[in-house]
């Protein structure tokens, strides 16, 4: 298969975008797949691999509340994959200003379930991380999102 690699320059980061030939043509479709990325790590999100040409790939603003800013993001389409591409320690989800615990979850529980309505059916959110779930509170977080916005949630590295 013949790809195209396009690099694509983010708030003064690159980020490798590989497009296979097929999906390059396929610019006028609507995307569902959306791939957020927090500043504090969009150095280390690079390259995020594979993606097609109708993919979004959204860095977060420095300040506001990331649950919220990403809620407006997502009220722009239905989305079948929502990755997301932060810090996390385990039990634990990082951006820049704001800790999600399973202790404070419920701060940001009206908008996580908010997300529920711009998500397809049989969702995915993915969590790109080595350590979220390394122990049982991290667990207990996916189960909470997933509770809240029912996706299926996901952790990968």
């Amino acid at each position: 298969m013949k790809t195209l690699n396009n690099l694509l320059f983010v708030a003064g980061v690159s980020i490798l975008v590989l497009l296979t030939e097929a999906t390059a043509c396929a610019m006028g479709q609507q995307s569902s797949r959306i791939f957020i990325v927090d500043r504090l790590v969009q150095d280390a999100a690079g390259n995020i691999g594979n993606t097609n040409a109708t993919d979004e790939i959204f860095i977060l603003p420095d300040t506001g509340n990331p649950i919220s800013i990403i809620l407006e993001k997502l009220k722009q389409k239905n989305w079948s994959e929502v990755h997301l591409f932060l810090l996390t320690k385990p039990g634990s989800m990082i951006f820049d200003e704001l800790t999600i615990l399973t202790d404070n979850i419920e701060d940001n529980s009206s908008y996580f379930r908010e997300w529920r309505k711009y998500l397809s059916p049989g969702a995915k959110i993915i969590i790109h991380s080595e350590t979220l779930t390394s122990i049982p509170e991290g667990s207990s977080l996916v189960e909470k999102i997933t509770e809240l916005t029912g996706a299926t949630v996901l952790v990968q590295n």
